[in-house]
């Protein structure tokens, strides 16, 4: 049993530089030879990585700038706030436009595909950065990275979708920024799954997590959470199953297909603490269809 304590505060920064990875929680924007830290910002729908700066287009320099600020309204409105990915050449080039959303663009007779007056500034514009910060036009210097200025409207990794109107915080997380009780079952998920890969047999039906607090209410805390995660993934789960199985359901056969695809009895549904005996098969079909309904807001 090996006992492992985790502590996770501030913003996680890196340094713009290809083939150099340099990854600190320290509240610093600078490291040696003057080469700038950007904190790291993340896509809550697929992960990917942005750098939080501020470019300065008249100083043709990029600055390292707090995710904080992402939700608030910058004072000089010429100097703004934007997000580049982190290095991954592979995640955008110019030939990718195709794969903006439609409504950024209008179809022109002359010209073809042309982006809206209002979603102009929104397209990915390359420049390549120097590791102290500064934008050169040199194809030989520098990363490339992809501008992409605020608010953030479009993931290039995922293609999600937001609107102007909803705040960067519901976009974008930080390293630090989920509650204790989410980490915590993500980092326990994410242990169990390891464990039951590296071992076989009886190990891995052993393979378990202990955790020791002295306080009765994080501990309860802790128990809802879990859960409220394993009922939520057994539901999501059955439903993609129960879409899968047949391809195409409806909203009246959403209930009864996901409480197959579970496959668990009626008693086994309805055990716990306070048993319930008395519910048939439709009314526990009217539950799971308020709960899925409430998963798919």
């Amino acid at each position: 049993m090996r006992e492992c304590s985790l502590k996770l505060s501030g913003n996680l920064h890196q340094l713009c530089q290809q083939w150099y990875c340099n990854l600190t929680l320290e509240g610093q924007y600078t490291t040696t030879d003057n080469r700038l830290l950007y904190p790291l910002v993340f896509c809550r729908e697929c992960g990917q990585d942005y750098y939080v700066v501020r470019y300065d287009a008249d100083k043709h320099i990029i600055l390292p700038q707090l995710p904080t600020a992402l939700d608030i309204s910058p004072d000089d409105a010429d100097i703004p706030k934007v997000i580049l990915p982190s290095m991954n050449l592979e995640l955008w080039d110019t030939s990718d436009e195709d794969r903006l959303p439609d409504s950024w663009f209008s179809e022109t007779k002359k010209k073809g595909r042309v982006a809206k007056k209002d979603f102009v500034r929104f397209i990915p514009r390359k420049l390549q950065i120097l590791p102290n910060g500064k934008v050169t036009s040199s194809l030989l210097q520098g990363t490339i990275c992809w501008f992409i200025p605020k608010p953030f409207l479009t993931c290039l990794n995922c293609g999600v979708l937001h609107d102007k109107k909803r705040n960067e915080f519901a976009k974008l997380s930080r390293l630090s920024s989920e509650g204790r009780s989410t980490a915590t079952t993500l980092l326990c998920l994410s242990t169990t799954s390891r464990l039951k890969q590296v071992f076989t047999g009886e190990k891995a039906k052993a393979a378990k997590i202990l955790s020791f607090t002295d306080n009765r209410q994080d501990a309860s805390l802790q128990a809802g959470h879990f859960n409220d995660f394993v009922q939520t993934s057994f539901l999501r789960a059955a439903l993609l199953g129960a879409i899968q199985a047949k391809g195409q359901l409806t909203h009246s056969e959403l209930a009864s297909k996901d409480f197959r695809e579970q496959k668990i009895t009626i008693k086994e549904f309805l055990a716990g603490p306070t048993p319930l005996h008395s519910l048939d098969e439709e009314t526990i079909e009217d539950i799971l269809e308020q709960m899925l309904s409430e998963l798919m807001r």
